[in-house]
């Protein structure tokens, strides 16, 4: 995904307009933008799904996410929008290590800057995504 088609997806979900951003600054570090990527290297055992980095500790039954396919980029950030009411964006690693960096949407800012308005646009069908020139 590009980093606009992150953005669009956020705002979609129920992000505000200045939380969006945000959100796709915490995917680029965690996932660079691959809905599908799954981390299997954490020291405690657990695994991160999908665009937003997931941890499996919220698929549990009864915990925010539990049913969510984590690996479908809408249903990610679905989970993300849940956490994110509970918890803010401190369950996020990258966005406690390039808080900065998020907070001042300099990545939005360049994504701006380079956006190709001819194909960065996103069109919904069901629970995915397609890029339409």
């Amino acid at each position: 995904m590009t980093t606009i088609q992150v953005i669009t997806l956020a705002l979609h979900i129920g992000f505000s307009k200045k939380e969006a951003p945000i959100v796709a600054c915490i995917a680029q570090h965690e996932s660079s933008l691959k809905p599908k990527e799954i981390n299997r290297a954490n020291k405690n055992g657990t695994v991160d799904y999908g665009l937003m980095q997931i941890n499996s500790i919220w698929r549990k039954r009864g915990q925010a996410c539990h049913g969510l396919d984590l690996l479908d980029a809408r249903q990610n950030m679905q989970c993300a929008h849940l956490i994110h009411a509970q918890k803010g964006f401190r369950p996020w690693v990258a966005y406690r290590k390039f808080r900065a960096k998020c907070d001042s949407q300099r990545l939005v800012k360049k994504a701006l800057k380079d956006i190709n308005w001819n194909t960065d646009i996103l069109v919904w069908r069901d629970a995915e995504y397609e890029i339409k020139p």
